[in-house]
């Protein structure tokens, strides 16, 4: 080379031809698989901070609780137990690790494999230092953690760890080290396509998410508006993480791969509870469901659950009307209910009592028609207040919208004349208002067959505005043995109402959440506030997919010109539709809560058993769904189900998609599914081919191509050690620039492609030998240097030349050559020379 400057970046030997040869060996691994459970932290150090006091720089004073627990818009307690109650709607098994288990290493087996395919801990703050090791092995092992909002940021004392504990495997960082590290949303972007978000519109969405427990959802008369903003994490995200979706201020759903395993992030304090039909709570829920799907796909876990419904049915829908004070809409309570009756189903219908006792001059005639909507057409009738006037608005006149129409939340902090407490007065409004409809409907049934002969028919109710969420209004309409409601929503499966003040309390009503479904940016609430047709149908379709109850309630009547017309004909045309109303749904709920399913799991060779002790069912009904995982549910063959371990009678079971519904009845205390993984879902490779032929060192590697393999989820290749180790999914070109340094070195790599067994049993495996055949490498310089940038091995011969930043540079004075040479003890012969030169801009040669 000549010039002002000369630069040889890399002068590398290596064989010009890599060919891959096949070994003959084949190497097992076997894991212990993990328990089919979701593992839920409950924080015992978390929970000691309700009861700690508070000290500085604890926030302190106005607006906190004076504890180290210092926010008072809810309880620790709440988001694992809303959690717990989510899954027991939905029937996932789940078990409860505390700090202690953490701390003791129960998050593995003995083998160091995970214990549970995922562990989920929301708003877990308290960590101990002990518990940070063991929760970073478990990730690195391939298990999955999910950390809500401000889990692992604090110490057991109360004081910030200025961070997350494992901020940076996490690949987020609090943005401000105090306490106060909260703002305020009220949106849901996502700018991430991922699995754990699939089911959520793009776009910026409004999130609605309740900000406090005692919070009056929809505000007080006059000043009614829809409930805002909640409580989120501040965070920033670094390399490494994949932020899925944003909130008003930064990251609010991430995820990062860790290791073999993941990490997951949700910001929101409090994710899943929602208390109007305006809240996402679908939304939010499905983000965890994807998660555990996730989670036990990744292990080839299938997840035995407790079906919702009864074995003849795959969903449920309701027809739910609101008629508030519409004196025109009572009228028509016979009609629609005859309409509905013959089409197949069966209308709820709510309405503020006090309208019909003392605003309607036809009083008699009208109750005469609702009783015949009972008797002759199944039709329920439930209250929806109206037994006194508004407490909060007293200029209402008699005919206005609020006079009757109030919700308790709204009287609880106001004490009216003549009563104890607002508590009091709103208990006299809603049980005059349960007199109004059981004089009424004397002697008929109200929704439950002979419960008029006894006269004790059960109360349903919903509240006017959604406003009976506050803990006192939970236990007034339980005083008052109200037998389901529909404010409360965790997720989209009725559930017990949760107590948000007393940790473990479930109050004795079923809340059933209305449906909720995006339009544009916004949940709109009625079927009439936005739906068309077109998105009535597609959010049926999604919840009936789901095996959810479907309650797209409204204002209007049923008929063949309505919305709530086309929703019920829509409904009944899917298979197996349980059309049903809010007695029998939580008559069924009931039944089914005395049911405790335990699953297990276990793998011989490609022979695979999900299992499940059954104990309590009173229900000839009740069934158990076996979902196999995704990744693997195609590739299953000789599928055996057993009922006490006996073939099952072909009639009591049966496939939905890649669900396996069992009966078990009463009399069933154990059930299994057997399955073999097809050799086509578990092969082992049959050649592999490295690309490029040759590669210089320190440069981007090869990529290995291996035929034959169709590699499922979770598939790993070790390139010549334990600790090379890369997992894949889904693919056949297995890249890793490590590979490039192993041939270089050593003239060979080895390279062993693992594709796992189900459940983290024996794995197939394959060892190919990757090298270069008759020859190796003779000199290679990467020029890197420890303790200095010496030259040697290479002369300078002419020209100046250092070596420092893996670089070798050579320089000279114009119109002079450069070059600096290695000169081995042993002359070579038929030898290949690779190498990268950068010729300055202005040089020659």
């Amino acid at each position: 080379m000549r010039g002002t400057r000369a630069s040889i970046i890399a002068l590398v030997v290596i064989a010009a031809i890599i060919t891959a040869t096949q070994s003959p060996l084949r190497a097992q691994q076997s894991l212990t698989p993990p328990q089919p459970v979701v593992a839920v932290h409950r924080s015992e150090l978390t929970q000691a901070f309700e009861t700690m006091p508070a000290k500085s720089p604890t926030p302190s004073g106005s607006g906190t609780t004076g504890t180290e627990w210092w926010v008072a818009a809810w309880h620790y307690f709440t988001m694992p137990g809303a959690l717990e109650e989510a899954l027991r709607s939905d029937g996932t098994p789940f078990a409860e690790v505390s700090d202690a288990d953490i701390a003791a290493g129960a998050l593995l087996n003995p083998d160091g494999s995970p214990r549970y395919p995922i562990v989920i801990s929301l708003a877990a703050e308290a960590i101990a230092d002990n518990e940070i090791a063991p929760l970073r092995a478990y990730v690195a092992a391939g298990g999955m953690l999910f950390i809500g909002s401000s889990s692992f940021t604090r110490n057991p004392d109360g004081t910030t760890r200025g961070d997350f504990a494992l901020a940076n495997e996490m690949g987020l960082h609090m943005v401000n080290s105090s306490l106060q590290n909260w703002y305020l949303n009220l949106h849901f972007t996502k700018v991430a396509d991922h699995r754990l978000a699939s089911d959520i519109p793009v776009g910026t969405l409004s999130w609605r998410m309740p900000l406090s427990s005692e919070e009056i959802p929809l505000g007080a008369s006059p000043n009614h508006g829809i409930h805002g903003s909640h409580n989120a994490f501040l965070v920033s995200a670094s390399a490494g993480a994949t932020v899925i979706a944003n909130g008003d201020s930064g990251p609010l759903l991430a995820t990062t791969p860790f290791g073999k395993g993941t990490f997951i992030y949700h910001g929101a304090m409090q994710p899943l509870i929602g208390h109007t039909v305006y809240d996402p709570s679908l939304y939010a829920y499905l983000i965890y469901r994807h998660a555990i799907d996730w989670a036990f796909e990744s292990f080839g876990l299938p997840i035995v659950r407790l079906s919702p419904w009864r074995y003849d049915y795959n969903a449920a829908f309701i027809v739910r009307h609101d008629l508030e004070n519409d004196a025109t809409a009572i009228r028509d309570i016979e009609a629609s209910a005859s309409y509905e009756n013959a089409a197949g189903a069966k209308g709820d219908y709510y309405f503020c009592t006090g309208t019909l006792r003392q605003e309607m001059q036809d009083k008699n005639a009208v109750v005469n028609s609702i009783e015949r909507a009972v008797s002759n057409y199944g039709a329920t009738i439930g209250s929806h207040n109206g037994g006194l006037k508004n407490p909060t608005n007293s200029s209402l006149a008699l005919s206005a919208f609020d006079y009757w129409h109030w919700g308790p939340d709204e009287a609880l902090d106001v004490t009216p004349a003549g009563y104890a407490s607002g508590l009091d007065y709103a208990q006299s409004s809603i049980l005059r208002s349960f007199q109004d409809i059981e004089g009424w409907l004397a002697g008929l049934d109200n929704g439950r067959a002979g419960c008029g002969a006894a006269g004790n028919c059960p109360r349903i109710w919903v509240a006017p505005y959604m406003n009976a969420t506050r803990e006192a209004s939970y236990g007034i309409l339980e005083g008052l043995g109200a037998v389901s409601a529909g404010e409360q929503k965790v997720g989209p499966f009725p559930s017990w109402t949760l107590s948000t003040k007393t940790t473990g309390k479930r109050y004795n009503n079923i809340s059933i959440p209305a449906s909720d479904w995006y339009i544009g940016s916004e949940v709109p609430g009625a079927i009439e506030w936005g739906h068309t047709t077109e998105s009535m149908q597609a959010a049926v379709d999604f919840y009936y997919t789901l095996g959810a109850p479907i309650n797209l309630y409204g204002h209007m009547m049923s008929d063949d010109t309505t919305l709530m017309g086309q929703y019920i004909h829509y409904c009944l045309a899917k298979p197996r539709m349980w059309a049903t109303n809010a007695v029998e749904l939580s008559d069924w709920w009931r039944a089914r809560t005395g049911a405790v399913v335990t699953p297990a799991y276990s793998t011989a060779d490609t022979v695979a058993t999900a299992q499940a002790a059954i104990a309590g069912a009173v229900d000839s009904g009740t069934t158990i769904d076996v979902a196999m995982p995704t990744g693997i549910a195609q590739s299953v063959g000789n599928i055996q189900v057993f009922t006490n371990g006996a073939p099952a009678d072909p009639a009591d079971y049966r496939t939905v998609g890649n669900t396996i519904k069992i009966r078990v009845g009463t009399s069933t205390s154990s059930a299994a599914v057997q399955y073999t993984i097809n050799a086509a879902n578990n092969p082992l490779p049959t050649t592999a081919s490295l690309s490029p032929s040759s590669a210089t060192a320190g440069g981007a590697g090869f990529t290995l191509t291996v035929t034959g393999s169709n590699f499922i989820n979770g598939s790993t290749v070790q390139w010549n050690g334990a600790s090379r180790t890369t997992t894949y999914v889904s693919s056949t070109q297995l890249t890793a620039a490590i590979l490039a340094a192993d041939i270089v070195s050593a003239g060979t790599a080895t390279v062993t492609v693992f594709n796992p067994a189900p459940g983290g049993g024996t794995s197939n495996a394959q060892t190919f030998t990757i090298s270069a055949p008759g020859s190796s490498v003779l000199f290679s310089d990467d020029f890197t240097r420890s303790g200095g940038g010496t030259l040697s091995p290479w002369v300078a011969s002419m020209g100046t030349w250092t070596v420092t930043g893996g670089v070798m540079k050579g320089t000279g004075s114009a119109n002079q050559y450069s070059y600096a040479s290695y000169s081995p003890a042993v002359q070579w012969t038929d030898y290949t020379l690779q190498g990268s030169i950068q010729i300055p801009a202005g040089s020659f040669g």
